[in-house]
Formats: structure tokens, C-alpha cells, sequence
């Protein structure tokens, strides 16, 4: 197998893989032997027929699917691993014609995580603290105390949003839509509507939809991926006992065990705790700092 990398526009990679004929043979003969132990033939006890006899028999382009199938699972993933690539979204495969007697060309197209600028969010959260004060002066009967003025946990988020710079993958954007959507179908199903008649509803076309759904995934993607930046920053840590905690709080058996037999995934948990805990250590030190500064 011979693969190149193209490196395309905002962080998106296209991998272009050459399979030769001795290698697709290869893969084929094992698809083949795995079609074989399930086919049950007259005169032979199933998985026992001859391999020559089930492809006599079997849908020959069903096992060229199935070859090329198995070509793209292996070699994709080895790809990844021999480029010391890190994908963040499943790629998209395409090829053209298939045959075993020729090289086989295919591409996987997928992105890998965007470099972000972020700008100085302490300042941006300090100017909206000292704006709220401003607000609050102008109505003295009601509070005229700093200690009454907060920063929530919306405020961080929009203030890191807000100076942060980056270029997401288009696909990666397309992809939270077409997610975005499909949730969408399935609560309006849940209702008894169809999408023509949810959108006749709030006066929008499909494509106005997308224009709106577009824009909100660009902006909780790039909040996700800046929180996480911010968060290694600011040298947020997570113990162990923070995630198996969580865990436990959630109250599902299930969860619990899942958590255990996939310690990989606890990754998820901690990036979550860990994002909390950055959102209120900036909300407090912001409010200090304001307070502070307030009572000079």
C-alpha cells in the first residue's frame, strides 16, 4: 500500500492510497473465508464448504463490497498511524472504479484540529464586569455594592468566544449540522410533524435552517475547543477521584461499569470538569479583581 498527504485549506487532510493487486487479492481471499464460515451448502455442515464452492455461489459483487470495505478499514487507520495524524472527525472515503486485477485508488478525506489564537479573555471579562458596574451606578436606589454584580458562566464562555480566532474545517462544521438535524427530525417526528410542516411553522426554508444551525455549530465548536486550550493554560488538573465521582453522582449502574471496562473514556468526564472548573476560577477572579478595584 502507498499513501501521500495532501494538506488542504483549514486543517483539512486528504489521504490518497494506491492498494496493489497482490494486496487486494490478499484482502479478499480473507473476505472470502469469512463469507465461507457462514454459508451453509447441500452436503456440507455450515462453515465447512469449500471456499471455492462459496465463491461459485456467493454475489460476487457483494464481495467485492466487502473487499473494498475491509481495505479501507485497514489501510485507513494504518495510514493515521504511520503519518502520526490525529483526525478529529471520521473521514469521507471515495473512490472510483474497483477491480481486482488493477491498483486500487481511494481517498479519505478528514480534518485535524485547527490551531486557535486566543486573545486576552481576563481583559475582555474585566471590561464587561466594569461595564456592568457602570450600569449599576446609574441605578443607585436599587444597589450601588460591586458584591451584588456577577460574572456567570455564560459570561466566560462568550468572553473567551469573543477573542478567540480560528478557522474550522468545513466538514467538521457540516458535520455538527447534519447531527444538528437529525435531532431536530427525530423531536418533530416525536410531535407528529413533518420538517416541511416545523418549518412552514417558523417561517424558514431548509436552507435558512442550515445558514442557523451552521452558525451555532461554529460557535460551540470553537467554544469547546477554546475552553480546552484556556483550560491547559491555566493548569487546570482533574484527580481521578473528581471523575470517578461525577461518575457515581450520575447514579447509573451502567455508566459505572462502562466507565470501568473503558478507562479511555473517562477522558471525556475529565475534559468536562476540567472546562468547569476553568469557567468558575475566571468568573471569581474576575468578580475579585473588580471588587478589588472597585473599593480603591
Amino acid at each position: 500500500m502507498n499513501v501521500t498527504v495532501q494538506n488542504l485549506p483549514k486543517s483539512t487532510i486528504k489521504l490518497l492510497f494506491t492498494v496493489s493487486p497482490a494486496e487486494i487479492d490478499q484482502t479478499y481471499q480473507k473476505v472470502l473465508a469469512d463469507v465461507a464460515k457462514d454459508v451453509e451448502l447441500p452436503g456440507f455442515r455450515k462453515g465447512k464448504a469449500p471456499v471455492e464452492l462459496v465463491k461459485e455461489k456467493a454475489d460476487p459483487q457483494k464481495l467485492a463490497n466487502e473487499t473494498v470495505k475491509e481495505l479501507v478499514t485497514t489501510y485507513y487507520p494504518q495510514a493515521v498511524k504511520e503519518k502520526a495524524l490525529n483526525p478529529i472527525i471520521t473521514p469521507k472515503i471515495e473512490f472510483d472504479d474497483f477491480e481486482r486485477s488493477k491498483d486500487f485508488t481511494f481517498s479519505a478525506t478528514t480534518a485535524i484540529r485547527p490551531i486557535l489564537t486566543i486573545g486576552d479573555y481576563r481583559a475582555e471579562l474585566a471590561k464587561l464586569y466594569a461595564k456592568r458596574i457602570a450600569e449599576q451606578e446609574k441605578t443607585p436606589a436599587d444597589n450601588k455594592q460591586a458584591e451584588y454584580v456577577h460574572i456567570t458562566p455564560a459570561d466566560v464562555i462568550d468572553a473567551i468566544i469573543a477573542v478567540t480566532t480560528v478557522e474550522l474545517p468545513d466538514m467538521l462544521v457540516e458535520d455538527e449540522v447534519s447531527k444538528m438535524l437529525s435531532r431536530l427530525v427525530t423531536q418533530v417526528q416525536a410531535v407528529k410533524l413533518t420538517i416541511d410542516d416545523y418549518l412552514k411553522s417558523i417561517n424558514k426554508t431548509v436552507d435558512d435552517l442550515r445558514g442557523d444551525y451552521a452558525k451555532s455549530a461554529t460557535r460551540t465548536i470553537t467554544g469547546e475547543m477554546a475552553l480546552g486550550d484556556v483550560a491547559a493554560k491555566e493548569n487546570i488538573t482533574v484527580d481521578e477521584s473528581e471523575v470517578d465521582a461525577t461518575i457515581e453522582a450520575a447514579g447509573d449502574p451502567k455508566l459505572k461499569e462502562r466507565y470501568a471496562q473503558n478507562p479511555l473514556e473517562k477522558t471525556y468526564i475529565r475534559a468536562i470538569i476540567a472546562k468547569n472548573k476553568l469557567i468558575w476560577k475566571l468568573a471569581e477572579e474576575t468578580e475579585a479583581a473588580g471588587k478589588e478595584k472597585d473599593a480603591q
